[in-house]
């Protein structure tokens, strides 16, 4: 059984020339008893990324697969021609400045959903390098959103065994590199979630442990690079609050979180406008963001007071 299963693992790429190699050396170094693809989608790199991939895929003809942009789509449109030509029964993703460091990982992960089918997916710690502390060329804003301070993802997020879609909305990030889930339909995803370019990953594992869960193994089987070229590093942080606000606000007209998760939700759009409040360069800065926010915050505190009073109400008539 095990040797007609097939594994897609997309790597999305964008001037990562100094990093690529090491990414496809990790997948490439797994042991497996099934087969895999590699299918890369590149936004038009600038540097040598592009060279180099050309010579793994001459390498690995039958194994690579690899698809080009001319113009910078930017990284909603990548992950979208991406996970257009994943066809495997399931898929991996990982960033081509990340690598995976145990050569048994996608085994044991493939083994665990084989075995469980009521997980939609399985994920790992990973330990984090930062360089940016060290980097002549980083600003100020990298250096203070850098992760200097954490070895491992589960430092600063809650992981449990049964991972599910409320620990996602309490804003616990998996690394994108470490999660294996079961291959689906994504156009309703990609149609429903125009343009998202900030906190995509967050985004599209909440729509896949919609009416699900993940398993989470309690080992770091992966490296995600703390440097100043991520996209994470080089968007101011109120910017990453107010997209998260955008997405929780989506979520609210979605079918599953908006019958079962409304509640969380409002907290956790109140918890973004709170840090947009807290955040010094919003004061000092961006006052007009600054009296907004706390508009808002009030706004959606009294629609929290609102929406738990009812919900307790309700649960007392049912008892009597």
């Amino acid at each position: 059984m095990m040797n007609n299963l097939t594994v897609s693992i997309g790597i999305t790429t964008h001037n990562h020339e100094l990093f690529i190699a090491e990414a496809l050396d990790s997948i490439l170094s797994q042991n497996t008893n099934f087969s895999f693809e590699i299918v890369i989608c590149d936004d038009a790199s600038s540097d040598s990324t592009i060279s180099i991939i050309e010579k793994y895929k001459a390498a690995n003809p039958n194994k690579i697969k690899v698809y080009y942009s001319d113009k910078n789509i930017g990284p909603f449109e990548n992950a979208k021609k991406l996970y257009g030509n994943l066809k495997g029964k399931y898929i991996a993703w990982l960033d081509g400045d990340d690598y995976w460091t145990n050569s048994e990982k996608l085994h044991k992960q493939i083994i665990f959903l084989e075995e469980n089918p009521d997980y939609v997916g399985c994920f790992h710690d990973a330990l984090i390098i930062s360089n940016i502390q060290n980097d002549s060329k980083a600003g100020d804003q990298e250096k203070k959103q850098a992760l200097h301070h954490y070895k491992f993802y589960s430092q600063f997020n809650r992981y449990s065994s049964d991972f599910y879609p409320w620990d996602l909305l309490d804003r616990n990030i998996i690394p994108t590199a470490s999660l294996l889930f079961r291959n689906g339909d994504y156009k309703e995803y990609f149609n429903t979630y125009n343009n998202i370019n900030i906190s995509q990953n967050w985004l599209i594992h909440l729509y896949l442990i919609r009416n699900s869960k993940f398993y989470y193994f309690n080992e770091a089987w992966s490296v995600y690079r703390d440097h100043a070229g991520g996209i994470s590093k080089t968007i101011a942080q109120n910017s990453f609050k107010k997209k998260n606000i955008y997405i929780y606000k989506k979520l609210l007209k979605d079918t599953y979180y908006k019958k079962h998760h409304a509640i969380k939700i409002l907290y956790g759009i109140i918890n973004e406008y709170r840090q947009i409040l807290y955040n010094e360069a919003t004061y000092q800065k961006e006052r007009k963001m600054f009296y907004s926010s706390l508009f808002y915050y009030v706004g959606n505190m009294i629609k929290l007071f609102f929406k738990e009073g009812k919900y307790f109400t309700g649960r007392y008539l049912k008892r009597q």
